[in-house]
């Protein structure tokens, strides 16, 4: 991602794929998680890399458990504001 876009950390629970609206977002962009927790906005170093470290509280019950995450980037491309997202991923939580 671009060092002037406004990055999101999008977290969630299962899987989907919601299209961005048309006109917002580039083509081919989608949504694949049904999100409950947002973070951000995180800035880009240099290289276009984003990142956010985050903490899971040392809980016997959440090992086994599945989060997904994705990066959702706001740019401004000529002169519209555009959604841009990243691929998916699944995070299984280790002992």
């Amino acid at each position: 991602c671009p060092v002037s876009t406004s990055n999101y950390l999008l977290a969630g629970i299962g899987r989907s794929v919601t299209p961005l609206p048309p006109g917002l977002g580039l083509p081919g962009c989608n949504i694949l998680t049904p999100f409950f927790g947002l973070f951000g906005p995180v800035p880009a170093d240099f290289d276009g890399v984003a990142s956010m470290p985050l903490a899971l509280p040392n809980d016997p019950s959440l090992v086994g458990g599945m989060i997904n995450f994705q990066w959702l980037s706001v740019a401004v491309i000529g002169a519209q504001l555009t959604l841009v997202t990243s691929n998916g991923l699944e995070v299984t939580i280790q002992p």
